[in-house]
């Protein structure tokens, strides 16, 4: 049996000896003080004092409290970094066009008996492509709307999407910013229920309402009339990082800090630069007269000579009698700064998920192994991205816009009768980055053949929608065997029987 070391057994016969002490007056503080010094002596992030960083003491809250506290602020922060950072904007967009880009839009896939309900599959996507030109209150494409929710979940943390109608179509959506929820209704309320910044819930914890500005609080028109809107018609988009969380805050939160230090320093060295080569040229004379007599001259605006002010871009500066210039020969950081501001990059790309060369666009210590080991990391977060908003968002508005188009006068034979049935679809995903696509082509050749994957997994990598790939192939066959100058009857007759097989 191994010994305890001596300080350790030192230590717990000294915490002992007391114990007993205590113990005498009040056994239940003796026990108490037992496992406080457990807990110290078994986790070293529980220092309070003889440490330098004995100072950090957070409080314990629930998530609602910590993020009601500061999100204003850090919102704000997040929305800045957004407009003057170029690597933040920049991230938001990569991270939008892997997350959704041109995809995420629905695929009906209704089958029966094996084979491709085609006729409703072609009414539903033309009657929802037909909406999506116009498809939230104040007239926005499908396309600008799915862009909107990513950038503001990202950048804000969370978004309102209110299910309205108008004259045109009896569902409409309507996209609320965060701050138009009124958070001054917060607490008790009078009818038994209670509120957590704006959002009205009942005894079991569920939201029932929802308590919006009639106008956004900071823009034209204000209002502070508050509108009260029922939630079943609200869809409130946000990834909860805590049980006790029902608000969103922005994604990149942890970066904040470093991606301002970053930028903030970035400019300053600029400004020393800028400052060293402003020095320009000092001329002195024993007298003041002297400056002027024999120099150069240049007509000013008034037709008058005076003596040259620059020379090639240079200021030059005429002293008085006795006058001495002195400088200041400011020491340029640029041999640290550049490993300096790596630093502080890497922890901005991990604040958006993503990797340093990604996230930077420098690719200058990159080999195929760190990229595909970067790739490989960001193509499953940003699936998880692209699966928040389906499951969240896109998956109730589709479902939503069925019901209310065949209310509207979308002919679907028994749609009511067998939901489900019409119900059938899927979502397209963003096609992923291929560090080596020819090396991708042949892991999937070899993959096939090991029964480790299928085609249409390989199809919603590559962004492909898989049954309209295989329609067409299908047609592409045909067309192909009726254009040969060689195709026969036989040859004919075999393309379009490959109408009814499977690629």
């Amino acid at each position: 049996m191994s010994k305890k070391p001596e300080s350790e057994s030192l230590y717990s016969k000294f915490t002992r000896t007391i114990a007993k002490v205590v113990g005498l007056v009040s056994p239940s503080s003796a026990v108490k003080y037992l496992g406080q010094h457990a807990c110290l002596r078994a986790y070293d992030a529980a220092v309070i004092s003889g440490h330098h960083n004995e100072l950090w003491a957070p409080q314990m809250k629930t998530g609602d409290l910590e993020i009601g506290r500061d999100w204003k602020t850090a919102v704000a922060r997040s929305r800045d970094l957004d407009r003057n950072h170029p690597l933040v904007n920049d991230a938001l967009r990569v991270g939008f066009a892997f997350t959704v880009g041109s995809a995420l839009d629905p695929q009906w896939t209704i089958t029966k008996d094996g084979k491709r309900d085609t006729d409703s599959i072609k009414i539903l996507e033309s009657a929802f492509w037909e909406w999506a030109e116009d498809c939230t209150i104040n007239g926005l494409h499908w396309d600008d709307v799915k862009r909107l929710v990513y950038r503001h979940l990202k950048v804000d943390g969370e978004l309102f999407v209110i299910e309205s109608a108008d004259e045109f179509h009896p569902y409409k959506l309507q996209l609320v910013e965060p701050e138009q929820l009124n958070d001054s209704v917060d607490g008790d309320l009078k009818n038994g229920n209670y509120a957590i910044r704006g959002i009205e819930f009942n005894k079991r914890g569920r939201a029932v309402f929802y308590h919006f500005y009639e106008a956004h609080p900071s823009g034209f028109g204000l209002s502070d009339k508050t509108v009260k809107v029922d939630a079943k018609r609200v869809i409130h988009i946000f990834m909860p990082g805590r049980i006790t969380e029902t608000r969103g805050i922005c994604h990149f939160v942890s970066a904040i800090m470093s991606l301002y230090d970053q930028n903030e320093l970035s400019d300053q060295i600029l400004e020393l630069h800028r400052l060293a080569a402003a020095y320009g040229i000092f001329i002195t004379s024993p007298s003041a007269e002297s400056n002027i007599i024999g120099l150069p001259m240049t007509p000013d605006s008034s037709g008058r000579y005076v003596p040259v002010k620059t020379v090639g871009g240079v200021r030059v500066n005429y002293l008085n009698a006795g006058e001495d210039p002195k400088t200041v020969n400011p020491e340029m950081p640029t041999g640290s700064f550049s490993e300096f501001d790596k630093s502080y990059l890497r922890k901005g790309a991990r604040g958006f998920s993503m990797s340093y060369e990604t996230f930077t666009g420098d690719f200058s210590n990159a080999n195929f192994s760190t990229l595909k080991a970067g790739q490989n990391n960001e193509r499953a977060l940003f699936r998880l991205d692209s699966a928040l908003i389906i499951r969240k968002f896109s998956n109730r508005v589709i479902r939503n816009w069925m019901d209310a188009a065949v209310l509207n006068g979308l002919r679907l034979k028994g749609y009511w009768q067998n939901r489900k049935y019409f119900q059938q679809y899927r979502f397209t995903l963003p096609a992923l980055p291929a560090a080596d696509a020819v090396k991708e082509e042949v892991a999937d050749r070899q993959a096939l053949e090991n029964r480790t994957t299928s085609r249409r997994i390989i199809c919603e990598r590559k962004g492909i929608d898989y049954d309209e790939l295989v329609e067409e192939l299908k047609q592409e066959a045909i067309d192909l065997a009726l254009t040969s100058p060689a195709a026969d009857d036989e040859q004919i007759l075999t393309a379009e029987n490959a109408e009814n097989s499977e690629v």
